[in-house]
């Protein structure tokens, strides 16, 4: 669909497709449900997403806080194609977070938060598979305070990573 003001995003634990030209003031817009992620799994939510350079969007989920704990290994970081469907690409994971790609678009960065990693894949920009895991920055080697959170690539290719709880800017 050609839409300019459909999004795709993630509330509770659906993926809905969302009616709004961006500009409306308007305190209600029309939601329509694409599906129910990890519907086995009754105490999850979605986190973070994300679109690819083809369209494709990337969604984590992870469980629901309780007494302010996370259960572990509860999530998934999913990939839904063109035709909607939802791919499952890493599971599990315990909280799904950053994502983001390479200027050159042959890499997929990731973190599932409480590692305190950041994982790249080779990434194939014709289909949105990821492959070859490998670890390129791990925070539990440093002296940065702070859980990795959202991170993005600037357009000089700089990977920028939030560290939540970091409290300040680290160059």
């Amino acid at each position: 669909d050609d839409s300019t003001d459909q999004l795709v995003a993630g509330v509770g634990k659906n993926a809905v497709l969302l009616t709004w030209d961006g500009n409306s003031d308007q305190s209600e817009v029309p939601v329509k449900p694409l599906t129910s992620l990890e519907s086995a799994r009754a105490q999850t939510r979605t986190n973070d997403g994300k679109v690819d350079s083809s369209g494709r969007f990337w969604i984590g989920t992870m469980a629901n806080e309780i007494d302010g704990q996370i259960a572990p290994n509860q999530g998934t970081l999913y990939r839904v194609d063109n035709d909607r469907k939802f791919v499952k690409e890493i599971s599990p994971v315990s909280i799904s977070n950053g994502l983001a790609w390479n200027i050159e678009d042959d890499t997929f960065y990731y973190i599932d938060s409480p590692t305190r990693v950041v994982a790249a894949y080779d990434y194939d920009p014709s289909d949105g598979k990821i492959s070859n895991k490998r670890i390129v920055f791990d925070l539990n080697k440093t002296d940065l305070k702070g859980i990795p959170d959202g991170m993005t690539v600037d357009t000089d290719g700089n990977l920028w990573i939030a560290l939540f709880g970091g409290q300040h800017v680290s160059i």
